[in-house]
């Protein structure tokens, strides 16, 4: 019989039923690993519920830095911020393949194997779509001089979009809001940014723009009408190049 370890949709989470599901000891065969908001329950499987543990979870990541290296660390993270409902599983059968290899650091090389291939692909889509909200991303500055941006991304990518605009934007005070996921990116100027859960979004301040605000957005729309050659417009192409679902939370397609 298999048994599936289901875990918090979290990396912690997710490593910690990798720690658990290895400490069972009941075969990598017998074993499988599932996320707590998958609806896949199936006959002749025996479901095992993990409670996240942080100092489990730091065990896996140690493992497979030092036997596996950062850039393979850097792939399976990015798999599990993907919204795939497969990634749990995927992860676990990785990391045991690259484990069992001599040269654990070239597992992701092994594309042939199809738990490889998923960790391949997911970590791609995630990388793909946090590149483009790098370009996608408009902040509004609010009457208190925070700047603020609306995302909904399929992916979990906010903390690579943290890291990105940290980076970008050291000296400012920004938030940028994931809607489908209710979390948080906030950064205080010359600070560290952090993640923040279970708060709730201010609507009458993030439309409470500064007059400054106001008037570089009538400037952004007017640019965006200026460009456009209408009789050269191309409306596929311009799908392709940016996709209507990044369109909502953009300033020159606002109303």
């Amino acid at each position: 019989m298999i048994t599936v370890f289901v875990c918090e949709d979290s990396i912690e989470g997710i490593f910690t039923g990798v720690y658990e599901a290895w400490a069972s000891k009941l075969g990598h065969a017998n074993v499988e690993l599932g996320i707590e908001s998958a609806d896949n329950l199936e006959l002749f499987k025996e479901y095992v519920s993990v409670r996240t543990e942080i100092e489990k979870a730091q065990k896996v990541t140690r493992t497979i830095c030092n036997r596996m290296g950062m850039e393979v660390y850097e792939w399976i993270c990015q798999a599990l911020l993907s919204n795939g409902q497969e990634k749990a599983n995927a992860v676990y059968h990785t990391i045991v393949a690259g484990l069992q290899l001599r040269e654990g650091s070239r597992v992701m090389d092994y594309l042939t194997c199809p738990n490889v291939c998923k960790v391949f692909e997911y970590a791609r889509g995630t990388g793909r779509e946090a590149h483009h909200y790098t370009g996608f991303v408009r902040f509004s500055e609010t009457f208190n001089g925070v700047l603020f941006s609306k995302i909904n991304p399929k992916n979990n990518v906010l903390t690579i979009l943290a890291s990105y605009f940290a980076d970008r934007l050291p000296l400012e005070n920004w938030i940028i809001y994931d809607e489908k996921r209710g979390i948080f990116a906030v950064h205080e100027s010359k600070k560290q940014w952090a993640i923040i859960f279970g708060e709730h979004i201010n609507k009458e301040m993030i439309n409470n723009f500064s007059e400054s605000e106001k008037e570089f957005q009538k400037l952004w729309k007017g640019f965006r009408e200026s460009i456009s050659i209408r009789e050269r417009e191309n409306y596929q192409l311009q799908r392709q190049n940016l996709p209507l679902r990044f369109r909502s939370n953009m300033i020159e397609f606002a109303e």
